[in-house]
């Protein structure tokens, strides 16, 4: 075999792509793609998902208006996701040739929550942004390299982060609890029934 075919050849299998990566995820799906080649962002979206399971489940998604701890909780996501995706960006991409075409699957441990059960509707808005980030981060063309992250895609986070941050002050400086009693878990299971 000359060294044109070899070229070639080794040309064409690494633009083949894992299977699980050939398919276009499902633009409605927060929890596609199953797998990445980026193994920095596979951390990221796993903890954006974490931080969404644990605001669906805090008991602010139950009630109206967030309690203030839950406000700290997010205060802190917000900075551990700003440090994680500033600390990727900071560091040079590493020259990984070996890891070149590998897969890393990412657990979402949010798949399957329904957001729209959610009573508190900033709880909501908030997990619901949170998940576009996720997506924002899986799809990118970031998410195609094997570690790192372009200017392009860290200037996304970043703007997602801020409004997420700007989100969370207006709404803990103005938001007060509203009395709607029909929307509590058991008059709403009582309507499902």
């Amino acid at each position: 075999m000359n060294m044109l075919t070899k070229t070639l050849i080794l040309m064409f299998s690494m633009t083949m792509a894992h299977p699980a990566l050939s398919q276009d995820p499902a633009p409605n799906d927060p929890w596609a793609p199953e797998y990445i080649y980026n193994l920095d962002l596979v951390g990221y979206a796993e903890n954006l998902d974490g931080m969404i399971v644990e605001m669906v489940n805090s008991e602010s998604a139950r009630v109206e208006g967030v309690l203030e701890y839950d406000f700290d909780r997010l205060k802190s996501y917000s900075q551990k996701l700003r440090a994680l995706i500033t600390s990727v960006r900071s560091v040079p991409r590493a020259d990984m040739p070996h890891s070149t075409g590998n897969v890393y699957s990412i657990t979402y441990d949010s798949e399957g929550l329904d957001f729209g059960s959610t009573t508190n509707e900033a709880i909501r808005w908030i997990t619901r942004w949170m998940s576009n980030m996720m997506v924002q981060a899986t799809r990118s063309d970031s998410a195609n390299a094997t570690n790192g992250i372009n200017v392009f895609d860290y200037d996304r986070q970043i703007q997602a982060l801020d409004k997420l941050d700007a989100y969370i002050a207006s709404y803990e400086a103005a938001a007060e609890p509203v009395d709607r009693p029909q929307f509590s878990g058991y008059e709403r299971a009582k309507r499902a029934n």
